[in-house]
């Protein structure tokens, strides 16, 4: 018998409510919400990768192409294993096959040093800089928070949103809201579990967000 109250999961620990457990389901809404998550990283890692900006879009039907194709087998079997690192890994394949189709091609330009896609390190490689993947991350919780915008009232969302990315003290927000502050308290609360809620497996332990750049 299953107590009502445990949230059952998706084969790895994530809620079965979770984005990446129904998209692996083949829930065509959870799949467009995961591509419109992660897109600003696959254009960000295709960019670093040296693919023009003009090819980009192309290049990632691509990557979601394959990652359509291997979503359902997607595990994280060992420790570190992470669905971010597994989606650089196909975008870097992909931007190597894209690069090695220009220089085949009748008017590829001579290119020196290292080929451009190695600018990007697959996920078991290590090597990426640490500053890199904390902007990524936070990128990342940034596009999370605003697909979830529309489900809460406008001061439940302005005190999260003041709290967690303008920084202001509860106290602060609680005065120029009109509420007290255990109700900034409980509005902060709310947000964050739903985030946790739909993007368990997708944010990856990555810090509360905050405006990316700040």
């Amino acid at each position: 018998m299953t107590d009502r109250n445990v949230i059952p999961d998706g084969g790895d620990g994530e809620p079965s409510s979770s984005l990446l457990v129904l998209a692996r389901n083949g829930d065509t809404r959870a799949w467009d919400r995961l591509v419109r998550l992660t897109s600003p990283l696959v254009h960000r890692w295709c960019r670093r990768a040296g693919v023009p900006e003009a090819d980009i879009p192309d290049v990632g039907q691509e990557v979601y192409g394959a990652v359509f194709g291997r979503l359902a087998a997607f595990r994280r079997d060992r420790p570190g294993d992470s669905f971010g690192g597994w989606l650089r890994t196909i975008t870097r394949n992909k931007a190597r096959d894209f690069s090695r189709r220009r220089k085949a091609g009748p008017f590829a330009a001579e290119e020196e040093g290292p080929p451009p896609w190695e600018r990007l390190p697959a996920a078991d490689e290590g090597g990426e800089d640490a500053a890199e993947l904390a902007e990524e991350k936070r990128l990342l919780c940034q596009r999370a928070v605003g697909l979830i915008q529309g489900e809460f009232e406008g001061k439940t969302w302005q005190a999260f949103w003041r709290v967690e990315i303008d920084e202001e003290t509860p106290a602060e927000v609680a005065a120029a809201l009109g509420l007290s502050v255990n109700a900034v308290y409980l509005a902060r609360s709310r947000v964050r579990k739903r985030l946790r809620e739909e993007f368990a497996g997708l944010l990856d332990d990555a810090p509360t967000p905050r405006p990316v750049g700040k």
